[in-house]
């Protein structure tokens, strides 16, 4: 009966001990080891997917969409569109984004740098912005993306890269 009582005894403590450590990673607290993303994410059930776009934007709407397109599959980037939030609430008028990749499968595209750069008075920090991204051969995906301010720490180099320098 006394080995019984001390197996039993060992059993409890081993699982009062695994409850402690196994509610650590849960506890109040807890930093995760990076940010999460500023942007915007969506993807298409074909594995194409669009990670982190945003806009950064100047007082008088000069910017750059940032982001990132990854691809399971070859893919097509045919084009990219944006319609900029007016105070009302509503959308602009849609504007394209001169901008195509060819990517192989496994892959990924990362937008940045003055080919991604837009002019456009409606585009405000702390507003949205609407954007699509064409695929060739598999549809588009929308999402609704911030737009952040040039001087913002973690994008003003990404803008001057683009559209100051």
């Amino acid at each position: 009966m006394t080995a019984r009582k001390s197996g039993a005894r060992k059993a409890i403590a081993a699982a009062i001990v695994s409850a402690a450590l196994l509610s650590g990673c849960t506890a109040t607290g807890w930093i995760a080891g990076s940010p999460p993303a500023a942007g915007s994410q969506t993807e298409l059930p074909s594995l194409e997917k669009v990670r982190n776009f945003l806009f950064v934007v100047d007082d008088a709407g000069e910017g750059v969409l940032l982001g990132t397109i990854a691809t399971a599959e070859r893919t097509e980037v045919a084009g990219i569109e944006y319609a900029a939030e007016l105070e009302d609430g509503s959308f602009g008028d849609v504007q394209p984004i001169d901008f195509t990749a060819q990517l192989a499968p496994q892959s990924s595209v990362q937008l940045e740098g003055p080919e991604l750069s837009v002019s456009n008075p409606d585009l405000r920090a702390g507003h949205l912005a609407a954007v699509t991204v064409d695929f060739a051969s598999s549809g588009t995906v929308s999402l609704q993306v911030p737009v952040y301010a040039s001087d913002h720490d973690d994008f003003a180099d990404a803008w001057q890269a683009a559209v100051g320098g």
